[in-house]
């Protein structure tokens, strides 16, 4: 099964760069670089629900009855083999590190992202448009 959906800017910039992933204490946890970052896991999935609800009912039939759809939506199962490749386009010079973008999309998505294989490819930054193109392929 292949999954392909674009993330468009960002959840406070339509035509934004992407978020890298970030690492706080439970004691950080509330602070507005964190909201930012729960806010763009949000908006990551819901580009890969837009897509999954109109094209792959396969795979929102298993969201569905893993109940992970408020949560990080793809479980990967025990013999499965999943791989997410991206290519990020930046709106500006001023971006993050792909590696780190990868891992951001990696943490809204998957429940256990440890299992999971991939690549990150830079795509330059002269479309002054931020946006990802997200490729998942999942093989049982």
């Amino acid at each position: 099964m292949k999954i392909t959906f674009i993330i468009r800017g960002n959840q406070g910039d339509q035509f934004g760069n992407p978020i890298p992933k970030i690492k706080k204490t439970y004691r950080q946890s509330w602070t507005p670089e964190v909201q930012r970052y729960v806010n763009w896991k949000a908006h990551v999935q819901k580009a890969f629900f837009d897509v999954i609800e109109n094209k792959h009912t396969e795979l929102l039939q298993r969201v569905e009855q893993s109940n992970v759809r408020n949560g990080k939506p793809i479980e990967i199962e025990r013999n499965e083999k999943v791989r997410m490749d991206i290519k990020i386009w930046w709106k500006n010079e001023a971006h993050a590190d792909g590696e780190n973008v990868f891992g951001s999309i990696a943490d809204a998505l998957f429940k256990n992202d440890k299992k999971l294989d991939g690549s990150f490819e830079n795509m330059g930054s002269s479309s002054k448009e931020g946006s990802v193109k997200v490729e998942i392929t999942i093989n049982q």
